[in-house]
């Protein structure tokens, strides 16, 4: 059956392939490639795995043609055959494709990179990402060239390759992707710079990522923020300020822990102002009480982490003037607090 007829071809590709002297290598080459062609008609994409990874066993002591070999039997149309035949869910490559696509790094890392840049958000994305990011000879070049239009998955798996390869260069393009109006490459570029010193290029990148239309960005990106310490203050109090009128309960949370992080004298004196608006400046017109209920929000969150008399005053006014969940929260804190032994 045509079962038997393939193990029987890929078996005598290899007998021939190891029999094969330097002049007849290229008929064999050859052979072998007829096989592989033979093996994908069929759907046997098992069998021309395992004729892959003999292949390049048979060719150990002659590294200089086993990667030649593997290049040409694993060319573009081969691996997207490899990687269609594999279930739509599949997020781990199978451990002997994993082996052979390892065997054959050279060969395969650039077509890789043009199968995920192709599948953009596709079902397959997250395997090719992970094939990706394990390719050992990927060139930063390579992937440089292919960033430019990729968005998606395909973005973030490019990315991570890139700071496989060459991180300073992965930096630079993450402060660059900070930019780009894409939740899931704003993320990944929030998280690359997470991991970086606290430089000036750095903080204006995550300056891009606190004014993002997405919220879970927006979110994210303000304790990064706080690592800048008082020079980060009044980008998060002007965070805060801007949008005080719309901040959701969460952002507003956020915002008030990050500046209580950043630098708990100054980001005291920023609550004690919103909780005190002067004059018909833009607060004074939103504000009813104490201000806004989003700067009330952010005022709570961030006085929970600064102990002291000046917070302690200002967690009374918040249980006693507050917004009514905000003032609750805040009796309830200051309630615990004494109950620690604190001065509130």
């Amino acid at each position: 059956g045509p079962e038997t007829v393939a193990s029987h071809a890929a078996r005598a590709a290899l007998e021939l392939l190891g029999a094969a002297g330097p002049a007849e290598s290229d008929a064999a080459r050859g052979f072998v490639l007829e096989v592989r062609e033979f093996l994908l008609v069929e759907g046997r994409t098992d069998l021309l795995v395992d004729l892959a990874r003999a292949a390049a066993r048979v060719l150990a002591s002659r590294p200089e043609e086993k990667q030649a070999l593997l290049a040409l039997l694993l060319d573009a149309s081969t691996l997207k055959a490899l990687i269609a035949a594999l279930p739509p869910e599949t997020t781990q490559a199978p451990a002997p494709l994993a082996e052979l696509f390892a065997a054959a790094s050279d060969a395969v890392s650039g077509p890789l990179l043009d199968l995920l840049h192709a599948e953009g958000d596709g079902p397959r994305s997250a395997l090719l990402r992970g094939l990706v990011a394990g390719g050992s000879r990927l060139s930063p070049e390579a992937i440089a060239e292919r960033l430019p239009g990729a968005t998606g998955g395909a973005r973030v798996g490019l990315m991570r390759a890139l700071a496989e390869v060459d991180p300073a260069a992965a930096l630079r393009d993450a402060e660059a992707a900070t930019t780009q109006e894409d939740p899931e490459v704003q993320l990944e570029a929030l998280r690359q710079l997470q991991a970086a010193e606290f430089r000036p290029e750095v903080a204006r990148a995550l300056r891009h990522l606190v004014e993002s239309s997405a919220e879970e960005v927006r979110v994210a990106a303000l304790p990064a923020m706080a690592r800048g310490g008082a020079r980060a203050l009044p980008a998060l109090a002007a965070h805060a300020e801007k949008n005080a009128g719309t901040l959701s309960k969460a952002e507003a949370e956020a915002t008030g822990r990050a500046l209580a992080q950043a630098a708990p004298r100054g980001a005291l004196e920023r609550f004690e102002a919103w909780l005190h608006p002067q004059g018909g400046g833009l607060l004074g017109r939103l504000s009813r009480g104490l201000g806004p209920v989003g700067l009330q929000q952010a005022a709570l969150a961030g006085l929970e982490l600064i102990g002291g008399g000046e917070a302690d005053a200002l967690l009374e006014l918040l249980g006693q003037k507050g917004e009514r969940e905000v003032a609750a929260a805040a009796r309830r804190l200051v309630e615990r607090r004494r109950t620690a032994g604190g001065t509130a």
